[in-house]
């Protein structure tokens, strides 16, 4: 039986999913009333929106120069969604300091927060349909034209983009939301690409971020493959 494919895009997008379904049960509940929940929500959603910026820029650099060799239709169908999800990002952003930036709490504060959970959940239908798009369609492109070790040091270069403060943030959510395997991947990748002393303070995010016999499964991979 042949083994699987490396896969670019699952792993990121099973953390982003996991992130961004947490995001929208939390603003469904969230109390308008209470400014230090506000607060906190509003930071997350610094945090998601920076990611997802990271996430495209990092995908544009290393993933579209290749598709738009092989097919241009999936290259610029996967560009459109790129550019629009931007565009949309900048108009929630804005929208959110509307609703924190007064302490006041009336009737056009309540309803803008109903109004900013309702393009949330629509953000979120549409970017998540983006997301199936590039794993049914962009990876079949990769797998034709890439080995396994080119796309492993495509997520290495990928993995390099972000901050440590946005990868940080970001690693539990993934680490919580992938089987084993993908763990090992990923965390070779980061290794791959970062000097071994800031992928220390990677595996501590790790060790926090899993079952105890998660992190110890994970930690005895990870000393096998040194």
């Amino acid at each position: 039986m042949s083994q699987p494919r490396f896969d670019v895009y699952g792993p990121v997008h099973k953390g982003l999913r996991f992130l961004m379904t947490e995001l929208m049960y939390e603003l469904g509940r969230a109390d308008v009333s209470n400014a230090s929940e506000l607060t906190s929500l509003g930071e997350k959603l610094q945090y998601l929106w920076d990611i997802l910026i990271v996430h495209a820029v990092g995908e544009e650099e290393f993933i579209f120069p290749h598709l738009e060799r092989e097919d241009k239709t999936i290259f610029t169908k996967l560009k459109q969604a790129h550019d629009k999800s931007h565009k949309q990002i900048e108009i929630l952003r804005k929208d959110f300091r509307k609703i924190t930036g007064t302490d006041i709490v009336d009737a056009d504060k309540v309803e803008r927060m109903l109004k900013f959970t309702k393009q949330y959940n629509t953000f979120l239908s549409q970017y998540f349909s983006h997301l199936q798009d590039e794993e049914l369609e962009a990876n079949p492109i990769l797998w034709k034209i890439l080995s396994d070790k080119e796309l492993m040091d495509v997520i290495s270069k990928i993995s390099s983009k972000p901050t440590p403060e946005l990868r940080q943030y970001f690693l539990p959510y993934l680490l919580r939301a992938t089987n084993h395997s993908e763990r090992v991947g990923v965390l070779m990748g980061m290794r791959k690409a970062m000097p071994e002393t800031m992928f220390s303070s990677i595996l501590s995010v790790a060790e926090a971020s899993l079952e105890e016999s998660n992190w110890q499964k994970l930690k005895q991979t990870l000393d096998t493959l040194v």
